[in-house]
């Protein structure tokens, strides 16, 4: 296996395998033992950090809030990642963090936590849920770019030299052509930014119209409501007026004067059929005007919404104000049916389920209400109810659109089943006239036990005085809000028009000026194209030239066709030196700490040789420098300058041995992660000393970063003609020596 391909192999696994986890409850961040970098300084976009959550937090289903990660990077500079890539799986949530330069400008360690919000559709914020502080650390880093550059300026220069010497004129054509394409897409670009202005400023108003058509709508409704009613009334005294008239005019008939022909004159019957005729009309239309007047005053008819914004079915900011929804478990879908917002709770898990529940501030004793709304879904049924706490004034008779008829349920409870299709239900209430009207009434629509596992949908709530059901209208304060917003939208369309045009009138003034730009640069372009053609006659002159001499021209045109092969060597070589150049880059990059080290320890001296840079701490600092003092056997050890050394000296902690152990490679392409080393002597006897001998010691220890595990170390002697010949003793370090 090739090594880009193992290390393609190792990030799918960390990303598999490397996940953040997050307990709701404790709202800790816990990272993987794995996990304690985040990478270096100066990286961008290069670490993607995964997490998961579980998306229940109680009764608040979590999957519907944006999720963002607030962090503070090592120099405490803050900034905000919104997370776009959020996935619901099962009972969790699943989102990553792709980490930018911001979090990574400077070593140390980022702090950050997880914030979920859940806003209105006017951007307010209704709930939030914030973890703890997690922190990640940053590695130190360096950039080497510039200074390849600088270290390669002379090979750079060459290569720049010979594409030069192959451009010649040609280039100076391409670059007046490219000054006149950037003056043209300068002016596209601004084009393009005054129209998608005009766009937006357009837009704005649209919407604002619409809303005030919408506002006007709704007022149509309310009025044609009115002008019904008074059609209705109209109609009914006419009918009146004609049926006392047909009487009076029955009472005129020839029979009538025949038969009162014996007592009276005509005159006289005529007189009194005529004080009867008032009599009887006046009658009549007193007692069927008393009637219809009586049918009228049993007919209460609202009209007025006292539910706030329905039509979005959604909250209100204003928490004292009677008519707002205080309850649901039911989600928005988006979607609308008759333009109005549905709410769905996709699956009933319990059977009390709140689908929506309203708190009711404005009532009287003796009441009437009636309520009404849209429904469908695949379970059965659902229950309404009109209560509130206790001492509520309550339900003193309940009737609805299945035929309910009851006074026995003070609670107003009424069992409404529903379908698959969209139905119009409502519920009259009559109340009590007795109770505590200071106590808010509570309008309640609620899953019943016969509904586990169906679905429901709801859209157009209305509540309204009266014991007639009348179309949905929206409330007069949404209405209120609406010509509210419609102005204030009209105001912001107009001020956006205005900045829309002033942006229109400078991008017009910045296209006159790309123009003139482009005719400047198509003016430079032909003053190059004539210097080409100067040129190109030249070129045809010399030519002529060459042709009074054959062979001198065969010869040139060998020589031609010699330098043009030339030519194209030096762009294969140029290009191959740009590829040169970028490989060097790269494993300068890879190698930037050896490099920093070998420069470290050279230096020029006053007669320009290069020489060692011996100091008084050594070898330019790196070079036979003592890293560490203390003792060591075993564990662990740190030493922050430990990656820059591939040999070191291991000297035992009485100073008498000292072991040079070097960096091996384990594998073909690796740095090396362990140190291995031996040493020896031979051992004179001193004077008084019984025997001379040798003396061995070996050394391996393991290397990760900046720390050092030791491995193994031992001493080893032998004297000759001595009882206590071999000696093996494990060695402690008291000094580790920095050689290169």
């Amino acid at each position: 296996m090739e090594l880009e391909e193992a290390l393609a192999q190792a990030d799918v696994y960390a990303e598999e395998t490397e996940v953040c986890t997050i307990d709701n409850d404790l709202r800790t961040i816990t990272i993987p033992s794995g996990l304690q970098t985040v990478g270096v300084e100066s990286d961008e976009d290069v670490r993607r950090l995964n997490f998961r959550m579980p998306k229940q937090y109680g009764e608040v289903d979590l999957s519907e809030f944006n999720i963002r990660i607030n962090f503070l990077n090592a120099n405490n500079s803050g900034d905000v990642y919104a997370v776009t890539d959020r996935q619901v799986s099962g009972d969790n949530i699943t989102f990553s963090w792709l980490v930018g330069r911001n979090a990574l400008a400077y070593r140390g360690s980022i702090r950050f936590i997880v914030c979920l919000k859940k806003t209105d559709a006017e951007g307010v914020v209704r709930q939030e849920f914030n973890t703890t502080v997690a922190q990640l650390a940053v590695l130190e880093g360096l950039e080497t770019t510039e200074k390849i550059i600088q270290e390669n300026e002379d090979l750079i220069e060459v290569i720049l030299k010979q594409l030069d010497d192959v451009s010649g004129a040609e280039a100076k054509r391409k670059q007046a052509e490219e000054d006149r394409t950037s003056a043209e897409l300068e002016r596209q670009r601004q084009e393009q930014e005054r129209q998608q202005a005009i766009v937006q400023v357009t837009n704005t108003a649209n919407e604002a119209q619409n809303t005030a058509n919408q506002a006007q709508e709704a007022a149509d409704e309310a009025q044609a409501a009115v002008d019904a009613l008074a059609v209705r009334v109209t109609k009914a005294e006419t009918k009146i007026i004609q049926n006392a008239e047909a009487i009076a005019l029955a009472a005129t008939k020839e029979e009538v004067t025949q038969t009162l022909g014996g007592y009276y004159t005509k005159t006289q019957t005529d007189a009194k059929l005529e004080v009867a005729s008032e009599s009887i009309k006046t009658s009549v239309k007193s007692e069927m005007a008393t009637e219809i007047t009586n049918k009228i005053d049993k007919i209460e008819i609202g009209g007025r919404n006292e539910l706030l914004n329905t039509k979005k079915f959604d909250y209100v900011s204003d928490n004292s104000r009677g008519g707002r929804l205080i309850g649901t478990v039911c989600s928005l879908t988006g979607e609308l049916y008759r333009g109005l917002a549905i709410r769905e709770l996709a699956s009933v898990y319990s059977t009390s389920q709140i689908l929506a529940q309203y708190e009711i501030l404005d009532f009287d004793l003796g009441d009437e209400f009636t309520f009404s709304f849209y429904a469908k879904g695949s379970a059965d049924k659902l229950r309404v109810y009109f209560y509130g706490e206790p001492g509520y004034v309550t339900v003193a008779r309940t009737a609805s659109s299945q035929g309910h008829s009851v006074s026995d349920y003070s609670d107003g409870i009424a069992d409404m089943s529903i379908s698959t299709d969209w139905k119009r239900i409502w519920v009259s209430y009559k109340l009590n006239t007795t109770g505590n009207t200071s106590i808010p009434k509570r309008l309640l629509i609620r899953s019943d036990s016969s509904t586990i596992g169906g679905s429901v949908s709801l859209c157009g709530l209305k509540l309204e005085k009266g014991n007639k059901v009348t179309s949905w209208t929206p409330s007069p304060e949404d209405l209120e809000e609406g010509i509210d917003k419609a102005e204030n939208l009209a105001d912001e369309a107009k001020k956006a028009a205005q900045a829309a045009q002033t942006t229109a009138n400078t991008a017009k003034t910045n296209a006159a000026t790309a123009q003139s730009t482009a005719n400047t640069a198509k003016t430079n372009a032909a003053t190059a194209q004539t210097a080409a053609e100067a040129a190109q006659y030249t070129a045809n002159e010399a030519k002529k030239a060459a042709q009074a001499a054959q062979t001198t021209a065969n010869t040139a045109k060998t020589n031609a066709a010699t330098a043009q092969s030339t030519a194209n060597t030096a762009k294969t070589n140029a290009s191959n030196a740009q590829t040169t150049a970028n490989t060097a880059v790269q494993a300068a990059a890879d190698a930037q700490e050896d490099i920093d080290a070998l420069l470290s320890i050279l230096k020029k001296n006053t007669s320009g040789q290069v020489e060692f840079n011996w100091t008084s701490s050594g070898l330019g600092g790196r070079a036979w420098k003592v890293l560490w003092t203390g003792t060591w056997s075993s564990g662990t050890i740190t030493i922050s300058d430990l990656p820059y050394y591939n040999l070191l000296l291991l000297k035992s902690s009485g100073g008498y041995n000292m072991i040079p152990v070097w960096r091996s490679r384990e594998n073909s392409g690796a740095r090396g992660t362990i140190f291995r080393g031996v040493g020896g002597y031979a051992y004179e006897a001193n004077s008084g000393e019984s025997a001379n001998g040798v003396g061995a010691f070996n050394g391996t220890v393991d290397s990760t970063g900046t720390k050092l595990t030791m491995t193994k170390c031992h001493y080893w002697a032998n004297y000759y003609k001595s009882d206590n010949a071999n000696i093996s003793n494990p060695e402690t370090i008291g000094v580790i020596i920095g050689v290169i």
